[in-house]
């Protein structure tokens, strides 16, 4: 997933403003019936991956991993801790 948002591109530049864009990749429970039952989500300028997951109480958050880049090397740090919430 974070390969392919660097390989084609995180950033966009509608009109004048730069809008940060994140990368997600939907889960399924069923593949015979899909549904959006959950997504991952990385988000470039944070370096965060979350799993984000419907649930009968509502959607669930967790972090499950850290993106570093150091000299064009490609580190990720897997997690697994509860999102913070504001």
């Amino acid at each position: 997933m974070v390969l392919e948002g660097e390989r084609h591109g995180i950033e966009s530049e509608p009109g004048r403003a730069r809008a940060l864009l994140s990368i997600t990749l939907t889960i399924a429970r069923n593949a015979r019936m899909p549904s959006c039952d959950g997504f991952h989500e990385y988000i470039p300028i944070t370096g965060q991956i979350f799993r984000r997951m419907r649930s009968s109480e509502g959607w669930r958050c967790e972090v499950t991993g850290e993106v570093s880049w150091v000299d064009s090397k490609l580190t990720v740090k897997r997690l697994r801790r509860p999102c913070q919430t504001p």
